[in-house]
């Protein structure tokens, strides 16, 4: 391309992002572009605006979990916002309050480094040691950093008539600034506190701090675990919080939970605290993996390929008396779970699977359920979808004789290397 050419070629780009944002689109993506820019993460965040709509290229440690896919700035401030990470190739509306903006980048580059991020950036334990689900960046069995190259969007404070200022970004609630990835590159991971398999023994106990105490606690929300921690002689170092309210060790064996009831009488005393703390022991015949084993998790889906005329012959047979099981949602959700095993290729499902089946949903033309199905281990988690159809119901006479048909099982397990499924 000659010097005449290349003055074109700038004359009739920044033409067409003149248009495009005077329509109200945001940026598209525009051949030969200039390298992207360098900047740390800290100074992104707090400085974002200079950066939006740009190429750029920032280190940092993402987080990946329910509604949340992000770069982790708890070090940049406590008015920091995190940014919400996205691959290419996918749109994102950032709300029609700051006019409506159409987010496209570069198709994202699937080489080595992306498949190693996005592989460590799942594996979690699935449940905590007492087999309550696990959630948040403790239950991660690594840390993961890497560079992202990509495009920025910040997410904006628009002035209101009253003063104030309303942040409106992208994400979960519109939480955050958006970076589009392009490539990931440079990607480490170290391996976490959390541990792989093992059964536990937990028990709990609580604390009614005085008035005085709670007070202290509040005044200084920074240090509130940290206090919690010294009261009952526990190391508050090494953990995070893990929810509102709620903070985690490391190792998922220690937690502390804080529930502070206002009474809605004026005339009542001061709002009453209670903190609970929950410690687990490993049983010693069933102890974790060591710390320094890899760990693998995958997930598999099983769905129900629908066939009206099997069902109605199988519900005519169970309203003869045949299969009775069938009118039981813990029974046919197991028997769901052992199917689905078959269909996977994998070892039967263990005997010992502990199960929470939720109340059903009643609608008008049926009915609808799931049950949870994990291992006492936390390693495995199914998830088990069924229904009871109103074509079957005239086969039944009641919805108490209509059978449950299991629609859908998911399945996530996670084993160490070398470790055969169970």
């Amino acid at each position: 391309m000659g010097r005449t050419d290349l003055a074109f070629f700038f004359v009739l780009r920044n033409s067409f992002l003149f248009v495009g944002l005077a329509a109200g689109l945001a940026y598209g993506q525009v051949s030969l572009e200039l390298p992207p820019r360098e900047v740390s993460l800290c100074d992104l965040v707090r400085n974002p605006s200079p950066y939006d709509g740009q190429r750029i290229r920032v280190h940092g440690e993402a987080n990946r979990d329910f509604e949340d896919f992000s770069l982790q700035v708890n070090s940049c401030g406590a008015q920091a916002r995190r940014v919400w990470l996205q691959y290419g190739d996918q749109k994102t509306d950032a709300g029609a309050e700051v006019g409506h903006r159409f987010i496209q980048a570069a198709a994202l580059i699937k080489n080595a480094d992306y498949d190693q991020f996005a592989q460590k950036i799942m594996l979690q334990r699935l449940l905590l040691p007492d087999l309550r689900a696990c959630v948040g960046p403790a239950c991660h069995y690594y840390r993961v950093t890497a560079t992202f190259t990509g495009r920025f969007f910040a997410g904006v404070e628009p002035g209101r008539a009253s003063g104030q200022k309303t942040f409106v970004g992208f994400g979960h609630g519109d939480c955050c600034h958006l970076l589009v990835i392009e490539q990931v590159s440079v990607v480490a991971s170290e391996r976490t506190q959390a541990p792989v398999g093992g059964q536990f023994q937990c028990s709990t106990e609580s604390w009614a701090p005085s008035a005085e105490q709670a007070s202290a606690l509040a005044s200084d929300p920074t240090k509130v675990f940290s206090t919690i921690a010294k009261h009952w002689g526990d190391d508050g170092s090494q953990g995070a919080s893990n929810g509102a309210g709620s903070w985690i060790t490391s190792d998922l064996l220690t937690s502390y939970t804080v529930d502070t009831v206002v009474s809605g009488d004026k005339k009542a005393p001061d709002p009453k605290t209670t903190v609970t703390r929950e410690s687990c022991q490993a049983v010693p015949a069933f102890a974790p993996r060591a710390v320094s084993e890899p760990v693998k998790c995958e997930s598999r889906d099983w769905r129900w390929a629908e066939d009206r005329q099997a069902a109605k012959d199988l519900q005519q047979s169970v309203t003869m008396g045949h299969d009775s099981w069938r009118l039981e949602l813990r029974a046919t959700s197991r028997n769901a779970v052992d199917d689905a095993y078959k269909q996977w290729g994998l070892l039967p499902a263990g005997a010992h699977l502990v199960d929470r089946c939720g109340n059903p949903t009643v609608f008008e033309d049926g009915q609808s359920a799931e049950c949870g199905w994990s291992s006492p281990d936390g390693m495995q988690m199914l998830l088990v979808r069924l229904q009871k159809f109103d074509y079957l119901k005239r086969f039944g006479g009641h919805w108490e004789h209509v059978m449950w048909v299991a629609t859908e099982v998911q399945g996530s397990f996670c084993h160490a290397p070398g470790e055969q499924e169970k």
